[in-house]
């Protein structure tokens, strides 16, 4: 972030671990969540971005980056309002990719006075999984590949396999992706994978009744932006989020995976920027003095 507001980091505890967070700039508050088996890098470019008026928070979710977790069952959401919590904000634009557009849209439906606007990128729920045998047999058979991998201690390996499936898609190579993005999101993976096996026995829960059962109750206005390469069950998320929500719109981008933040920056950040800096908004305000 050259020339940008400087960076402030801080731990804030959870329960059974330590969340790693990232702030920056001032303004209306917004705080980036990532997905799995990335990290809070994922966001460089709109973090940088948005930290010029805005104030930026990102973070890692447990296990992932600099973030530290124990062998437990948590619940993603309740650590992004820990989060909140720890900055001293009664509320804040959120913007999450794939579990991090989950754990958002959770808080959103659980604690609606914590969200002003949504932004689902990827979005993949708890409730929402693969429903076609044809892709259900694919992950499946990935899951097989990355788990051999993950036994040998070829974690260089199964992060490929990954991304071969979940980055790149079929008919299309590394390459595909904009430079040095297919090599960050290899980085990201491979260091997850290669955590203590402790923190691999950490275990995600979402709410009670599932928020993919709820979207007819979102209050907050929501952009959800999906990739037309991606998964089919995460387009079909989008769709179900854009259909039911009567708060949500949906935008496609043609010819794009799963990691937008790293194959569309640009058009992301159009799109992200656009849809925050709209009239009417309610900006996130501090619970402290």
């Amino acid at each position: 972030m050259r020339d940008g507001p400087s960076r402030r980091s801080r731990p804030v505890e959870v329960e059974a671990g330590e969340l790693f967070v990232e702030e920056a700039g001032d303004g209306p508050a917004v705080v980036l969540s990532h997905g799995g088996l990335t990290d809070r890098h994922l966001w460089d470019e709109l973090f940088a971005s948005l930290a010029r008026d805005h104030h930026a928070v990102r973070y890692d979710l447990r296990g992932h980056g600099a973030s530290t977790t124990g062998a437990v069952a948590y619940r993603p959401y309740e650590d992004l309002a820990a989060v909140l919590d720890a900055l001293g904000l009664a509320r804040a634009d959120l913007l999450g990719h794939a579990q991090g557009a989950g754990a958002s849209l959770d808080l959103a439906l659980t604690a609606p006075e914590r969200a002003n606007r949504l932004v689902l990128v990827a979005p993949v729920l708890d409730g929402a999984g693969p429903t076609e045998p044809d892709e259900r047999a694919r992950l499946e058979a990935l899951g097989r590949r990355v788990a051999s991998a993950y036994e040998r201690g070829e974690f260089a390996r199964a992060s490929v396999e990954l991304h071969q499936v979940w980055s790149v898609g079929d008919g299309r190579s590394g390459a595909a992706l904009p430079a040095g993005a297919y090599e960050r999101l290899l980085a990201m993976t491979e260091a997850d994978l290669e955590r203590p096996l402790g923190e691999s026995g950490a275990r995600a829960v979402g709410p009670v009744p599932p928020s993919v059962g709820r979207l007819r109750e979102l209050a907050a206005p929501t952009l959800v932006v999906v990739g037309e390469r991606d998964l089919g069950f995460v387009r079909a998320t989008a769709e179900r989020i854009s259909r039911e929500a009567r708060t949500a719109r949906r935008v496609v981008l043609d010819g794009a995976a799963h990691h937008l933040p790293l194959e569309r920056p640009e058009e992301l950040e159009r799109l992200v920027r656009t849809f925050l800096d709209a009239p009417g908004r309610d900006e996130g305000a501090a619970t402290g003095p």
